[in-house]
């Protein structure tokens, strides 16, 4: 039978100095004026679960007087398409974009709000994935005539094209969506999670509930805010959990969970309690936090999370060791060899040794898009050409 292996490569770019911010792709009228400081770990580990909390948070609040977001900001998602990390949020219904060098230091893109709906709408809970040539976004879109999840395309993260004949699918509460390779896979908030799946992003299939939400006073009976990210070989996901039923602690938490499959199963532990892991600690973070984004350097996992007391967005940072547990399939990881690294150049990619039946190598970036497929011989050496793998 032959043996699939599934390779997630991160090439670290140590920042020494101060960075800019650069548009993708080349593309005009970006911010990329806009100078940033490195970034600084928190210092203080605050025992919570191993999570290590930016000592600035918030780092991101709502706008000044005057501005169009000054009301406040929610319904954030943060991905990193490098060389920026890209912050899409939610502010009296309308979308705007801030960007970032380093995932603290933001700067809103001046032509913000980048998505405004019609007199008599409203928009929540973006979701935004790239592949190297288009931003695409799903998002919740509410009003008379429309109550589910639409579709836009944009060139640059801010020019957006609703698609003519929204929505796409129907409505539900927040949404995760994430490309595995070959078809785009949509998580929605109806009581648990459902999954839908798409291979165009336009038209879905229902796949019902594949994760559910805990028992009465577990930590997590009441589940929200899906975030998913791949890496290490599992689709992780990170979500806002209440026990408001119970009412035991009066507090909002984010629990993880792990799957081997895309979504379709999840590797629920003995004890549902070990699934929480960052909690509110800090008096700006008020009674809960809500997970928004998450990112993976090959060491660490960063997440981004927003204060339930409406008072901004914080960043928090976690080992990898420590917040991925493994199921019982082997990982084939420690035999395979990237360099050089870090790097912001092409990279050789190869396995240490051979295999003695036929083989497959397929590669993916964080958000799930596939760059590179080829299949082996046995006992054939595993090399993988750097000018063959479809990076941006």
């Amino acid at each position: 039978m032959k043996d699939t292996f599934l390779i997630q490569v991160a090439i670290c770019i140590l920042i020494l100095s101060v960075s800019v911010i650069a548009c993708p792709g080349g593309k005009a009228d970006c911010d990329d004026t806009i100078e940033f400081v490195p970034t600084q770990k928190a210092i203080d580990d605050v025992d919570d679960e191993g999570w290590v909390k930016f000592e600035g948070n918030p780092v991101f609040t709502e706008g000044g007087r005057g501005e169009w977001d000054e009301d406040g900001i929610t319904c954030f998602m943060v991905r990193h398409y490098p060389p920026a990390y890209y912050m899409w949020y939610l502010s009296r219904g309308k979308i705007g974009l801030a960007q970032s060098r380093d995932g603290v230091g933001w700067v809103r893109n001046r032509n913000n709000p980048v998505m405004v709906a019609d007199s008599g709408r409203s928009y929540m809970g973006p979701e935004v994935l790239y592949d190297g040539e288009t931003f695409r976004m799903w998002y919740i879109d509410r009003g008379a005539e429309y109550n589910g999840i639409s579709y836009a395309t944009s060139p640059n993260g801010w020019d957006w094209e609703p698609y003519e004949n929204n929505p796409v699918t129907t409505h539900s509460g927040c949404i995760a969506v994430i490309y595995d390779g070959e078809q785009y896979r949509m998580f929605k908030q109806m009581g648990g999670f459902t999954l839908e799946t798409s291979p165009d992003g336009i038209n879905w299939t229902d796949h019902g509930e594949v994760f559910h939400q805990g028992a009465q006073h577990d930590f997590d009976e009441v589940i929200a805010g899906p975030s998913v990210a791949y890496y290490e070989g599992q689709l992780h996901l990170f979500y806002s959990a209440a026990d408001t039923v119970g009412n035991r602690r009066g507090e909002i938490a984010t629990g993880h969970v792990t799957s081997d499959d895309w979504g379709e199963s999840w590797n629920y532990p003995d004890n549902r309690e070990d699934m929480r892991t960052l909690r509110p600690t800090d008096p700006w973070e008020g009674y809960g936090i809500y997970s928004a984004g998450v990112d993976y350097d090959g060491e660490e996992v960063y997440i981004w999370y927003a204060s339930a007391a409406g008072r901004g967005f914080g960043f928090a940072s976690r080992p990898v060791n420590s917040v991925n547990p493994k199921s019982d399939v082997e990982n084939p990881m420690n035999l395979w060899t990237v360099s050089p690294n870090p790097t912001s150049g092409p990279v050789k990619i190869n396995y240490l040794g051979t295999l003695d039946g036929p083989s497959s190598v397929a590669m993916f970036d964080m958000t799930g898009r596939n760059l590179f497929n080829k299949d082996f011989a046995p006992n054939e050496p595993i090399r993988l050409d750097p000018l063959s793998i479809g990076l941006p």
